[in-house]
This record gives structure tokens, sequence and C-alpha cells, in this order.
């Protein structure tokens, strides 16, 4: 199975201290913290804060498969 990556969308600056990133393929939000003297990175998916390390899996929404009809 091949891990697909995070493709971030364009970035929203409207509040001074952070900087949010929608990823295109699936639910997670990426947020830079900027408090001077401090950076740092939150990952959020679906409005509950991720906890992890490192950037989480991107683990893209799949469309519900459409079922064939058969035609008579």
């Amino acid at each position: 199975m091949k891990i697909s990556k995070h493709k971030w969308g364009e970035p929203d600056r409207s509040d001074p201290y952070s900087t949010r990133r929608q990823c295109t393929r699936c639910p997670t939000v990426k947020v830079t913290r900027k408090e001077h003297p401090q950076y740092w990175t939150e990952f959020w998916r679906d409005g509950v804060r991720v906890s992890v390390d490192k950037t989480p899996a991107c683990e893209p929404v799949r469309a519900p498969q459409q079922q064939e009809v058969a035609h008579q």
C-alpha cells in the first residue's frame, strides 16, 4: 500500500500569530504558531488536535463506491 503525502493548500494568515493550511487530500490542518521566541507546529483533524511528534499520515477521504445499476 502506497502512503500518500499531504498536499498543503494555500496559507490562511488571518491570525497574526499563526498560519493555517488545509490538506487538499484529507481533513488534516497544519497550524504553524508564531509566538516569539517560540515557533511550533500543531496538526488538527476534525476539530481535534492530533498529538504527534511528527507530521501525521495523510489519510485521504475516499468517495463512496458508486453502485452499478443493471439495465434491463
